[in-house]
């Protein structure tokens, strides 16, 4: 009787860590699922590519994997400063997020600062290093000297050549 039951009791826990990988698989099957299929072949039509484009943006869209990183849009977003996430105001948003800086700026400090926030707030602008948490330039509207001090604790460093703020 005693084997019997070891028996059954070893059937039972097959069958329960059967079921717990099935499933997993399953699970790890909807994740796959999730993504967009990539139907296009290299001889694809100009129209093919445009439907495709279509239905992956609507796809996109649907499934939240649109991440807008410059723009009105971003008004009041979380940021990421030098590690720390950081909430823009409502009145300021992401200008431009620049990943390479060949020829908008000769200057080479910027270049070990890539890539870098350019943030509005009224007629306020600052440009700040993602990672480095540096202050590339910044221009204050007049009245504005606390228009970026939402951004003090991100801020490691000022480059020499951007005007002081007093």
């Amino acid at each position: 009787m005693k084997r019997s039951t070891l028996s059954i009791g070893v059937t039972i826990l097959t069958m329960t860590v059967m079921f717990f990988v099935i499933v997993a698989a399953t699970s790890a099957n909807e994740k796959e699922d999730k993504s967009f299929p990539n139907t296009l072949t290299p001889s694809s039509t100009m129209e093919d590519q445009l439907k495709w484009k279509e239905e992956f943006t609507q796809w996109a869209k649907e499934n939240d994997a649109i991440i807008t990183l410059s723009g009105e849009e971003t008004r009041g977003s979380v940021i990421e400063i030098n590690g720390e996430k950081i909430q823009l105001p409502s009145d300021a948003f992401v200008k431009s997020f620049i990943v390479s800086d060949e020829y908008l700026s000769h200057k080479e400090g910027y270049n070990i600062h890539l890539p870098y926030y350019t943030i509005q707030r009224g007629d306020s602008i600052i440009r700040i290093g993602v990672n480095t948490g540096y202050v590339l330039d910044r221009q204050l509207a007049k009245g504005a000297q606390k228009a970026f001090d939402f951004l003090e604790k991100s801020i490691q460093g000022v480059l020499p050549e951007v005007s002081s703020v007093e």
